[in-house]
Protein backbone atom coordinates (compact mmCIF):
# COMPACT_ATOMS: atom_id res chain seq x y z
CA UNK A 1 0.00 0.00 0.00
CA UNK A 2 3.20 1.99 0.67
CA UNK A 3 4.67 1.77 -2.64
CA UNK A 4 1.12 1.87 -4.36
CA UNK A 5 1.03 5.46 -2.91
CA UNK A 6 4.53 6.27 -3.75
CA UNK A 7 4.36 5.33 -7.25
CA UNK A 8 1.21 7.39 -7.81
CA UNK A 9 2.52 10.58 -6.41
CA UNK A 10 5.30 9.66 -9.19
CA UNK A 11 3.01 8.97 -12.25
CA UNK A 12 0.18 11.21 -11.46
CA UNK A 13 1.45 14.26 -13.55
CA UNK A 14 1.65 11.43 -16.46
CA UNK A 15 -1.68 10.18 -15.91
CA UNK A 16 -3.90 13.00 -14.39
CA UNK A 17 -6.95 10.52 -13.84
CA UNK A 18 -5.48 8.76 -11.76
CA UNK A 19 -6.69 7.63 -7.81
CA UNK A 20 -5.20 5.32 -5.55
CA UNK A 21 -6.95 3.67 -2.72
CA UNK A 22 -3.65 2.36 -0.13
CA UNK A 23 -5.12 -0.18 1.99
CA UNK A 24 -3.70 -0.02 5.72
CA UNK A 25 -0.21 1.86 4.34
CA UNK A 26 2.29 1.80 6.94
CA UNK A 27 2.29 5.28 8.70
CA UNK A 28 6.04 5.95 7.60
CA UNK A 29 5.70 6.38 3.66
CA UNK A 30 5.63 9.34 3.39
CA UNK A 31 6.32 13.63 5.11
CA UNK A 32 3.59 14.91 6.22
CA UNK A 33 4.16 17.91 3.38
CA UNK A 34 3.85 15.02 0.62
CA UNK A 35 0.53 13.59 2.48
CA UNK A 36 -1.66 16.65 2.53
CA UNK A 37 0.16 17.25 -1.33
CA UNK A 38 -1.70 13.73 -2.42
CA UNK A 39 -4.62 14.51 -0.61
CA UNK A 40 -6.75 14.46 -3.99
CA UNK A 41 -6.06 11.60 -5.73
CA UNK A 42 -4.71 8.87 -2.55
CA UNK A 43 -6.94 7.69 0.27
CA UNK A 44 -5.53 5.39 2.80
CA UNK A 45 -7.84 3.20 4.74
CA UNK A 46 -7.10 1.96 8.05
CA UNK A 47 -8.99 -0.38 9.95
CA UNK A 48 -9.35 0.03 13.75
CA UNK A 49 -6.34 -0.84 15.62
CA UNK A 50 -4.43 -2.07 13.18
CA UNK A 51 -0.35 -1.91 13.76
CA UNK A 52 0.98 -1.37 10.61
CA UNK A 53 -0.59 2.46 9.67
CA UNK A 54 0.89 3.37 13.31
CA UNK A 55 4.24 2.01 12.45
CA UNK A 56 6.98 4.88 12.94
CA UNK A 57 10.08 4.58 15.03
CA UNK A 58 8.53 7.17 17.34
CA UNK A 59 5.95 5.08 18.38
CA UNK A 60 7.64 1.97 18.89
CA UNK A 61 9.55 4.34 21.37
CA UNK A 62 6.46 5.40 22.80
CA UNK A 63 5.49 1.73 23.19
CA UNK A 64 8.76 1.35 24.92
CA UNK A 65 8.15 4.08 27.47
CA UNK A 66 5.20 3.09 28.48
CA UNK A 67 6.18 -0.74 28.76
CA UNK A 68 9.07 0.07 31.33
CA UNK A 69 6.92 2.39 32.89
CA UNK A 70 4.23 -0.39 33.63
CA UNK A 71 7.02 -2.05 35.05
CA UNK A 72 7.45 0.53 37.75
CA UNK A 73 3.52 0.87 38.51
CA UNK A 74 2.98 -2.56 39.24
CA UNK A 75 2.20 -3.24 42.91
CA UNK A 76 1.86 -7.35 43.38
CA UNK A 77 4.25 -9.29 42.87
CA UNK A 78 6.04 -9.50 39.43
CA UNK A 79 4.60 -13.12 38.70
CA UNK A 80 0.81 -12.79 40.15
CA UNK A 81 0.91 -9.81 37.46
CA UNK A 82 2.29 -12.34 34.42
CA UNK A 83 0.05 -14.83 35.39
CA UNK A 84 -2.96 -12.64 35.40
CA UNK A 85 -2.29 -10.83 31.76
CA UNK A 86 -1.93 -14.18 29.84
CA UNK A 87 -5.62 -14.25 30.76
CA UNK A 88 -7.68 -12.85 28.69
CA UNK A 89 -9.58 -9.65 29.52
CA UNK A 90 -12.68 -8.32 28.25
CA UNK A 91 -12.52 -4.42 27.55
CA UNK A 92 -14.99 -3.75 30.53
CA UNK A 93 -13.15 -5.49 33.11
CA UNK A 94 -9.87 -3.77 31.84
CA UNK A 95 -10.17 -0.74 34.47
CA UNK A 96 -10.64 -3.43 37.54
CA UNK A 97 -8.23 -5.64 36.93
CA UNK A 98 -5.80 -2.42 36.45
CA UNK A 99 -6.61 -0.81 39.12
CA UNK A 100 -5.94 -3.99 41.50
CA UNK A 101 -2.79 -4.85 39.44
CA UNK A 102 -1.49 -0.87 39.06
CA UNK A 103 -0.60 2.29 40.53
CA UNK A 104 -2.03 4.99 38.77
CA UNK A 105 0.72 6.92 36.67
CA UNK A 106 0.01 9.76 39.09
CA UNK A 107 1.14 7.95 42.10
CA UNK A 108 4.47 5.54 40.94
CA UNK A 109 6.16 5.18 44.35
CA UNK A 110 9.49 6.40 44.52
CA UNK A 111 12.57 3.65 43.40
CA UNK A 112 16.26 3.97 42.13
CA UNK A 113 14.42 2.12 39.13
CA UNK A 114 11.71 4.86 38.27
CA UNK A 115 14.53 7.44 38.91
CA UNK A 116 16.85 5.70 36.34
CA UNK A 117 13.83 5.38 33.78
CA UNK A 118 12.81 9.40 33.61
CA UNK A 119 16.23 10.22 33.23
CA UNK A 120 16.96 7.53 30.91
CA UNK A 121 13.43 9.00 28.74
CA UNK A 122 14.53 12.59 28.86
CA UNK A 123 17.53 11.39 27.26
CA UNK A 124 16.44 9.61 24.68
CA UNK A 125 13.81 12.33 23.26
CA UNK A 126 16.86 14.75 23.41
CA UNK A 127 18.99 12.09 21.14
CA UNK A 128 15.77 11.66 19.22
CA UNK A 129 14.65 15.28 18.32
CA UNK A 130 18.30 15.74 17.69
CA UNK A 131 19.18 12.79 15.31
CA UNK A 132 15.98 12.04 13.70
CA UNK A 133 13.69 15.21 13.62
CA UNK A 134 12.07 14.54 10.27
CA UNK A 135 10.91 11.11 11.90
CA UNK A 136 7.98 13.31 13.99
CA UNK A 137 6.16 14.08 10.15
CA UNK A 138 6.25 10.83 8.56
CA UNK A 139 2.54 9.87 7.96
CA UNK A 140 -0.01 7.97 6.34
CA UNK A 141 -0.19 8.95 2.99
CA UNK A 142 -3.48 11.08 1.38
CA UNK A 143 -6.67 11.52 3.03
CA UNK A 144 -7.63 9.00 5.60
CA UNK A 145 -10.78 6.85 5.96
CA UNK A 146 -10.50 4.88 9.54
CA UNK A 147 -13.24 1.97 9.82
CA UNK A 148 -13.82 2.40 13.88
CA UNK A 149 -15.38 -0.77 15.18
CA UNK A 150 -18.87 -0.19 16.93
CA UNK A 151 -19.21 -2.99 19.98
CA UNK A 152 -22.49 -1.29 20.62
CA UNK A 153 -24.31 -2.12 17.75
CA UNK A 154 -22.66 -5.75 16.11
CA UNK A 155 -19.14 -8.05 16.63
CA UNK A 156 -18.86 -7.15 12.80
CA UNK A 157 -20.16 -3.53 12.57
CA UNK A 158 -17.35 -1.13 11.44
CA UNK A 159 -18.13 3.08 10.68
CA UNK A 160 -16.01 4.85 8.57
CA UNK A 161 -14.60 8.24 9.65
CA UNK A 162 -12.17 10.80 8.10
CA UNK A 163 -9.24 11.03 10.20
CA UNK A 164 -6.61 13.91 10.56
CA UNK A 165 -3.44 13.72 9.01
CA UNK A 166 -1.59 13.34 12.11
CA UNK A 167 -3.84 11.20 13.82
CA UNK A 168 -3.20 7.38 14.53
CA UNK A 169 -0.27 7.50 15.88
CA UNK A 170 -0.46 5.57 18.90
CA UNK A 171 -0.02 1.55 19.38
CA UNK A 172 -3.26 -0.04 21.13
CA UNK A 173 -2.26 -3.31 21.82
CA UNK A 174 -5.20 -6.43 21.82
CA UNK A 175 -5.89 -9.30 20.24
CA UNK A 176 -7.33 -7.39 17.68
CA UNK A 177 -4.34 -5.58 15.73
CA UNK A 178 -3.39 -8.74 13.61
CA UNK A 179 -6.65 -9.34 12.46
CA UNK A 180 -7.62 -6.32 11.59
CA UNK A 181 -4.65 -6.19 9.01
CA UNK A 182 -5.60 -9.10 7.08
CA UNK A 183 -7.20 -8.62 3.94
CA UNK A 184 -9.56 -11.41 4.48
CA UNK A 185 -11.62 -9.14 7.18
CA UNK A 186 -11.08 -5.64 5.44
CA UNK A 187 -12.91 -7.05 2.41
CA UNK A 188 -15.43 -8.21 4.72
CA UNK A 189 -15.77 -4.96 6.54
CA UNK A 190 -15.96 -3.16 3.20
CA UNK A 191 -18.37 -5.23 1.71
CA UNK A 192 -20.56 -4.79 4.51
CA UNK A 193 -20.57 -1.06 4.53
CA UNK A 194 -20.88 -1.29 1.21
CA UNK A 195 -23.97 -3.36 1.17
CA UNK A 196 -25.42 -0.97 4.21
CA UNK A 197 -24.95 2.27 2.19
CA UNK A 198 -26.80 1.14 -0.69
CA UNK A 199 -29.83 -1.05 1.51
CA UNK A 200 -30.08 2.73 3.54
CA UNK A 201 -30.17 4.75 -0.07
CA UNK A 202 -33.03 2.38 -1.39
CA UNK A 203 -34.91 2.19 1.66
CA UNK A 204 -34.53 -1.08 2.89
CA UNK A 205 -34.23 -1.15 7.13
CA UNK A 206 -31.08 -2.54 8.40
CA UNK A 207 -30.48 -6.03 9.53
CA UNK A 208 -30.06 -6.90 13.21
CA UNK A 209 -26.41 -8.37 13.91
CA UNK A 210 -26.47 -10.59 16.17
CA UNK A 211 -23.42 -12.47 15.81
CA UNK A 212 -22.80 -11.52 19.99
CA UNK A 213 -26.07 -12.01 21.03
CA UNK A 214 -27.09 -8.88 21.29
CA UNK A 215 -31.05 -7.86 19.95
Amino acid sequence: AGIAAILSIMFKPKYPALQCYAFCPPGCSVSINLALQCKDYVTSIVVGHDLIPRTRSSTFEMLRFEFLEVLARIKVPKIEAWRDIRIPCKNKDLVVRNKRLLHSKNEIPASEYFKELQLFQQNRRRTLNEMYPIETILNIPGRIIHLVHWPNVGINKYLPYWESPRSLREIDLSIEVIKEHGIDNLVTILNKIATEFENASKGIPEEDDDDDGTL
